[in-house]
Formats: structure tokens, C-alpha cells, sequence
């Protein structure tokens, strides 16, 4: 089979790996499409060389190719398939209940914290997903997989107010009755977001 590697590290460290271990390929950057499209083109058995995102030798040596652009509409991403791990994948420790999944609403950050280096792997502009299209989310898990708590990996979840307040009466319009974490910047929260925030489930920040 064919063996690559991808993630958050390799928009930073690139082709670093290949320089010390004999794996194939490397993939950084957004790659849904792009890595959807190696999939197709090895079980074709057709070259890989132009996919974009891809890290590979050529001759002996490293090439990288160009990214491709950045997914504007992150509403047009299929929800995780969780009924492809066991139950037990998605246990939590500090959860309330049994099974727990993260979701992420939102790609980029406008913050330059030094400790983070979340601008390398989404970039400074923010995109965001839709308020109804993560409440869907949250709704698919439940009715599909008896999910009901939920950690956001986003790294300032409430950044946006007005996002904000459209997830936050679409989780109240319908009634879902939920748990869910999230991170966010002392400074992008108040009283009055909290308090709508406990309300609809929120339990830890």
C-alpha cells in the first residue's frame, strides 16, 4: 500500500521528514481535494507528480508542490464519519457523558500570540462555517451517533459576536439539549456572552 503523511506539522516543517525517514510522500496545507485526488490517482495507478499540496522525490530529490487555494466555503465540507472509529475512539475524561467529538467551525486567526502557531496551518484570514451549518453538525452526531457533548478546537471560538449569537439562538430555536467546550481570548468574551453561552450548554472554556 501506499504510505504518506500529513498535518498541522508539515505546514511548518515541509520536506524536513523526508530528509530523515525513506517515506513516499508528504502532504501540508488544506488537502481535502487535493488529497482526495491522490487517493483517485493511485488506485488508477496514474502519477501523483501534479497534485498540489504533495511532497515526493523525483530522481532522488525533494520536490514540493504548490498549494492549492484555501477553501472559502467551508460549509461545502462533509460532516466526519464517526461510524467509522469504535465508540470507545471518542471517550473523554473530563466529559459528562460517554461519547464526546470535536468539531472545528472555523479556518485562520487574526492574532499573533507568540506561543501559537496556528497562522501556518490556516493562515491570518478568518473563514468561518455557518451558524446552521454547525448546528447541523451538532444534530447529525446526535440523531446519528447519541453524541450530545462537543468540544470546539477553534482557537477564539467567540470572535465574532454576531456568529455568535446566530449559533447560539439556532442551538435555542432547536432545543437541543447539548454540552460542549470551547477556546477562546479573555478580551472577545463578556457577562452577557457567557451567561447566553452557559445557557446553551456551554461547560468549560
Amino acid at each position: 500500500g501506499t504510505v504518506i503523511a500529513g498535518g498541522p506539522h508539515f505546514n511548518n516543517t515541509r520536506d524536513e521528514l523526508l530528509h530523515h525517514c525513506d517515506l513516499p510522500f508528504v502532504m501540508y496545507g488544506e488537502c481535502e481535494i487535493s488529497f482526495t485526488d491522490f487517493v483517485v490517482k493511485c488506485l488508477k495507478n496514474e502519477s501523483v507528480e501534479d497534485v498540489p499540496n504533495l511532497i515526493y522525490r523525483r530522481n532522488g530529490q525533494i520536490v514540493i508542490n504548490p498549494a492549492a487555494p484555501d477553501n472559502k466555503d467551508l460549509d461545502s465540507l462533509p460532516f466526519p464519519d464517526l461510524s467509522l472509529g469504535k465508540p470507545s475512539d471518542y471517550e473523554y475524561l473530563f466529559g459528562l457523558h460517554n461519547r464526546v467529538t470535536s468539531i472545528m467551525v472555523s479556518r485562520g486567526c487574526p492574532y499573533v500570540c507568540t506561543f501559537c502557531d496556528v497562522v501556518s496551518v490556516w493562515g491570518r484570514a478568518m473563514r468561518k462555517r455557518s451558524a446552521s451549518n454547525v448546528v447541523d453538525e451538532l444534530e447529525f452526531n446526535i440523531e446519528k451517533f447519541g453524541i450530545k457533548e462537543f468540544i470546539f478546537k477553534d482557537s477564539v471560538f467567540t470572535l465574532n459576536y454576531k456568529w455568535m449569537d446566530a449559533f447560539l439562538d439556532e442551538i435555542k430555536r432547536r432545543k437541543l439539549d447539548i454540552v460542549w467546550h470551547c477556546n477562546t481570548r479573555v478580551d472577545r468574551v463578556n457577562k452577557k456572552l457567557l451567561e447566553r453561552m452557559k445557557d446553551a450548554g456551554l461547560r468549560v472554556v
